[in-house]
């Protein structure tokens, strides 16, 4: 069986599919429910138990960005 994914945050499609043996279960993010062939400009948005075709683009998410920090190391002063 074929199955179909969907962002954990917005429910988006993501456009990736995945092959499972028939009775291997559903895993979160994934659905049996074929995506709809979805004219330019529209986007296809899971709400249970079908997709919805929408001209709402999906959400930009912030990102998280670790910061860096980076400490000279610089000898000792020496006062002649």
């Amino acid at each position: 069986m074929t199955l179909y994914g969907f962002s954990s945050l917005t429910a988006y499609s993501t456009n990736a599919t995945q092959e499972v043996a028939d009775g291997a279960g559903i895993p979160a993010f994934w659905t049996d429910m074929p995506v709809p062939t979805i004219p330019d400009g529209m986007f296809a948005r899971w709400n249970y138990p079908d997709w919805v075709i929408t001209d709402v683009e999906p959400p930009v998410l912030p990102i998280t960005v670790e910061p860096v920090i980076q400490i000279a190391q610089v000898g000792p002063n020496v006062i002649a």
